[in-house]
Order: C-alpha cells, then structure tokens, then sequence
C-alpha cells in the first residue's frame, strides 16, 4: 500500500518534509477526548512523521487545512470557482441561495469543532463521539467520518486523487444536473422528474421528465431525491412559505419516526394523509413532506449529504434537542434549509447527528456505535459505506480517502480484519452489515 500520493507528497513539501512510517503514538497518560484532543494529537504525530520533524509541531487549525484538507478547494463551489454562467437554472439558484455567507470557511475546522462542542454542550455524557475507545479506536472513526464527508462532497481534483480535495460542494451539485449533451458544459450525471401530483402515490420508482431540465427552476425541477407521497408531517398554515412543520415526528407509510428520541415505531396501516392510525397532534394536519419545500431542494446537502427524509428528522432532532430555547414545538422548514447552506456550524451538526443519532433502519444501530463498539472487523470503510449508503456505491473515491486519512496521515494499519465467515472489514456487503449490527 502507498504511503502517500502525488497530492500528499505535495503537501508534505510545502510543510518542508517527507513521512516517515511512524503508527499513532501520542497519548501519554490520558487518552485524547472527542475532536479538538484527537485531532491535535494526530497532527503531533503527524508532525513526528515528518523528515526532518516538523518543530514545533502542527497545529490542529494548520492540520486540518493543509493535511487533512485544502483551503485552496474547501468550500470551493461557492469560495469563486463555479462560472455562474454557465450553470443551468436549477444549479444557479442553489449558487444563488448557498453562497451568500462564509465563502471558503464554510466547512473550517473552527465551524466543526463549534459544533461538536455545542451538541456536547447540550448532551452532556450522552454525546460519546470520538469519546470511546482507544486512541486508535477514535483515530479509525474520524479516518471513516472524514472520509465519508470528503467523499459526499468531492471535487475529485486530478493532482490530489481523493486526499486533501473533500468538502468542495456544499450540496449534492450532480443531482441538479441535466442528462441533456448538448448542454455545456455536458455534466456527467443527474437528472429531473416528473410525479403524478399529490395526493398522488409514487410507490418506488419516479420518471425522468421528458421535458429539457436545463430551464427548470428551483420551484419546478424534481431530482431523484424527492420524497414519495407516503412521507408525511405535521403542519400549522395554509402554503408552503407559511407552514410550521411540527418538529417532534415524521410519518413514513406505516412507521413514524420520533425526533425526540431517534426512535421508529410501527404504527399500524395507513391511509394516505390522514397519518394512518397516529393522529395528527392538535393545532395540525397531516400534509405530504414533499410539499413543505420546493422541489429542487431535495437534493444532498452538507458534509453527509442528508437526503429526503433525513434532512427533515435532522431538522426534527435539532429543534428538540440543540436549538435555542429546546424543545421547540414548530419551526419554518425553509428557513431551515436555507441556513443549513449558509451556515457552516449547523451543517456540520448534520453531519454529527447523521453519524451518532440516525437510525439506520428499524433496529439497526448507529455507525457511531457500530466504530466505536467490541469489533475489530467493525472499524473500517466495509460496514461505513453500507450503512451511510443502504447499498454499495461509491466505494472507490470513499476508500481512497479512508486509506489516505487512516495510513498515511494516521499511522494506522491499512490490512483489512477477517471477521467469522471470511467476511473483509475493508469489503461493503449484505455480510458485514449482517455481522456488525447483529
């Protein structure tokens, strides 16, 4: 396995040396405690690695921008790069609504450890991220969240090769894209939809519109992550701009998902709109969850890409638990939109509860608790990518920089853990979710 890429070996350059193969040493008698220790300890330990040292060694600021990531690409859709000219109307509407604030700082190390801090603020010992473990353990799980966050939000620069060049785009840019060659430039992915209108039912399956993408709008362009009509929430109000959507639940055909406590229940059959047999809470009515926001902001945002669903119990979870004045009974779902892309501090929050709090499924646990748990086959990118993605896409950018943060910036093994049944720690399949969430 190579020690470092071309990127890297740039990188290492500029901080005058070269790495040398020395594994995670750095605690003495305490072991580093969530983020702001871990990460400060890394880049000790990375400082020792450097030929000649590097004296005194890295900050954790400077580590984060130039050996983790660049601040040359972070936040680089929005820090000057994109040609607004050239995007189609959907793209220059989300240029438009994510890019008016923190331009290049974004996704910085001081809005990330705001914050952890602040949900730790607010949680106390409930909160255990990067706080369980050894010091490799709590390497190995910020190795998997930070290449989860590079690989959702990747420029795929052709010099760095998925090492520093995460955390590009603040929302999932392909999935506005048109499929249209004679666009130009041509994108390379995306799509948009068409549905039957609500109260229409769209089972599993949506049709791509044959009308041109390229001139649709925000308000009109459907992508592939738009909610079907059996996800519903409750709302105060008579239009989208106007509704307060109740922040304590979401419906999901026959489930409902409680944001006080990350909790799914079945709660019987339902009929379409009435909530089933759950009723609405008093003050409300039940409405389809596509309906609360225009169209095209159903797409991936942030450092995790929250889609559909999970953006909405992100937005349930954060106004029970973290927000101002928590709980909070109601909220407007679009100004939350709009500051999640604005705001670096709350995107990363995403990204935090995605990662300790989402219930993957009915009776799966967290991936926080899957890392930081008994298994050793359990800490690696294999069981990471099918959990955060349900399937196994995306696996080649996401390894390459799961294996560049773990051994080359780390220090830690690279050999992938054999679990019973030959099942790989390094290799996402039906086996390793069936054997890490047992």
């Amino acid at each position: 396995m190579k020690l470092f890429t071309i990127g890297t070996l740039f990188v290492l350059l500029a901080l005058g040396g070269r790495a040398s193969a020395v594994p995670a040493v750095c605690p003495t008698a305490t072991i580093p405690n969530g983020p702001s220790e871990v990460i400060a300890c890394a880049a000790k330990d990375y400082s020792a690695k450097l030929v000649p040292p590097k004296i005194p060694s890295l900050d954790a600021a400077t580590f984060w921008e130039t050996v983790l990531f660049n601040t040359k690409i972070s936040d680089g859709f929005c820090n000057g790069a994109p040609k607004p000219a050239v995007l189609q109307k959907a793209q220059l509407a989300m240029y438009t609504a994510a890019c008016g604030s923190q331009k290049g700082t974004y996704f910085s190390y001081e809005n990330f450890l705001k914050a952890d801090a602040e949900i730790s603020a607010k949680l106390g010992d409930a909160y255990t991220f990067m706080r369980q473990g050894t010091y490799e353990v709590r390497l190995q799980e910020l190795a998997n969240f930070l290449a989860t966050a590079a690989q959702e939000t990747t420029k795929g620069d052709d010099k760095l090769k998925y090492t520093t060049d995460g955390l590009y785009y603040r929302y999932e840019n392909g999935i506005l894209q048109s499929t249209d060659p004679q666009w130009n430039p041509p994108p390379t992915k995306g799509s948009c939809r068409v549905v039957p209108a609500n109260p229409g039912y769209t089972a599993t399956t949506q049709s791509v519109a044959a009308a041109d993408c390229r001139f649709k709008g925000l308000d009109a362009f459907i992508p592939e992550y738009y909610p079907i009509s059996t996800f519903s929430v409750a709302v105060k109000g008579t239009v989208p701009a106007d509704y307060l959507v109740n922040t304590s639940l979401v419906m999901d055909n026959a489930d409902k998902y409680d944001t006080k406590t990350n909790t799914i229940a079945n709660v019987g059959t339902p009929t379409l709109y009435s909530g089933g047999t759950y009723k609405a809470p008093d003050g409300y009515t039940w409405q389809y969850m596509n309906q609360i926001i225009d169209p095209g902001y159903w797409i991936g945002m942030g450092n995790l890409q929250l889609t559909g669903v999970s953006m909405v119990q992100f937005f349930g979870w954060y106004h029970q638990k973290i927000s101002a004045g928590a709980p909070v009974e109601a909220a407007n779902y679009q100004a939350f939109v709009t500051r999640y892309l604005t705001e670096g501090k709350l995107a990363w929050e995403g990204g935090l509860w995605y990662w300790n709090y989402r219930i993957n499924g009915i009776g799966k646990p967290t991936l926080h608790s899957v890392l930081a748990g008994k298994n050793d086959a359990c800490r690696d990118m294999g069981i990471t990518t099918k959990l955060v993605n349900g399937g196994c896409n995306d696996g080649g950018p996401r390894d390459l920089y799961y294996n560049y943060f773990k051994t080359t910036v780390f220090g830690l093994s690279g050999t992938a853990v054999t679990a019973p049944g030959g099942v790989s720690s390094y290799t996402c399949s039906d086996a390793i979710l069936a054997y890490c969430t047992k």
